[in-house]
């Protein structure tokens, strides 16, 4: 209808001058944020202290499937990231073994402490299937967030996110022939990979999706 043509033809033309406007904005410089690879315990739920008590977080799982209701389903590894509204603090990668570290775990999932993820119905699903515990205050996703931004096919993954927003490309390199296998259960080989590295890149995954989420945050002009 012409309505919705000139509709078209007028967000399409806002689009154009706002994209012409950038031609010669540099992105900022990015520095790689530091983060922290744990396995005692103590020092795991001193970290989750921390997160709980701070402004904003970030968190994500490395699972041995896609599917939490698969038999072979676990949680091999979590990360969180956590600061303030205005930057990154700290970021912490460990493994889900320890029972207490889960159920610490569980009381961050179940406080008001603001959270963000990237495609958060992932996290949320895996938390309540496998560890029987829904995620609490969800704040933003940058998923969702990309999507706002470009509507484009395939443009909402982390790892495009990370690119557009941060220019960092390839930290998944090492990840990439693990995520995907021919077991009949359904399971991917991550468990077979040198867990510094799989730890390191679910702190990376943490860390760029609390950067995105500033960054989605600052051009939105939206509060969270």
């Amino acid at each position: 209808s012409p309505e919705v043509k000139q509709v078209v033809q007028t967000w399409l033309f806002r689009h154009i001058v706002w994209a012409y406007g950038l031609k010669n904005r540099r992105p900022p410089k990015y520095e790689k944020p530091s983060i922290e690879i744990l396995v005692e315990s103590d020092r795991i739920i001193s970290a989750l202290d921390q997160a709980q008590a701070s402004e904003l977080t970030a968190f994500d799982y490395e699972t041995s499937t896609l599917e939490p209701w698969k038999k072979c389903a676990s949680i091999l590894t979590c990360s969180i990231a956590m600061g303030s509204r205005r930057s990154l603090e700290r970021t912490v990668a460990f493994p889900m073994t320890s029972k207490a570290v889960i159920e610490r775990w569980k009381e961050y999932l179940r406080s008001d402490t603001a959270k963000i993820g990237a495609n958060i119905m992932y996290e949320h699903y895996w938390s309540i299937v496998f560890l029987n515990t829904p995620t609490v205050n969800w704040v933003w996703d940058t998923c969702l967030g990309s999507r706002i931004l470009d509507c484009s096919q395939g443009v909402s993954g982390l790892k495009r996110t990370t690119f557009v927003n941060l220019r960092i490309i390839g930290y998944d390199d090492t990840v990439d022939p693990f995520m995907k296998s021919e077991n009949p259960d359904g399971s991917n080989n991550l468990h077979k990979m040198n867990p510094n590295d799989l730890l390191t890149y679910n702190a990376y995954d943490s860390a760029y999706t609390y950067e995105c989420a500033l960054r989605q945050r600052e051009l939105l002009k939206v509060d969270f």
